[in-house]
């Protein structure tokens, strides 16, 4: 970075996305367009890895207390992000009547079946 910006550092790292190079044989579709929704999604692939790390090591072996307690926890993480990612995109589900005018989804009373 020229030194005429190194006063702008720490503000220009946290919007930076990061740059990994490599060599590639095809172009890949990522699920992500800037640094908050690659961690979002570094995140929630770091979930599943875990997630995944005690469901091969539960058909090796017994869990202790603590790993099954662990388990728990991120499996409701895991849900919980599911559910909010679904009603992320509910709530942004807009339907056009014949008039050309959207209109949002309206939650229904009671229980849905």
């Amino acid at each position: 970075m020229p030194p005429h910006y190194m006063h702008l550092k720490d503000e220009v790292e946290a919007k930076l996305m990061p740059l990994f190079i490599r060599n590639i044989d095809s172009l890949y579709e990522y699920p992500y367009q800037n640094k908050e929704e690659y961690e979002r999604w570094k995140a929630h692939q770091d979930l599943l890895n875990k997630i995944n790390y005690y469901a091969k090591e539960a058909k090796l072996r017994t869990l202790t207390d603590e790993e099954i307690e662990e388990r728990q926890e991120l499996r409701h993480k895991y849900v919980k992000s599911i559910r909010g990612a679904i009603q992320n995109n509910l709530e942004n589900i807009r339907v056009e009547d014949e008039d050309g005018n959207f209109q949002e989804l309206n939650r229904k009373e009671g229980n849905v079946q």
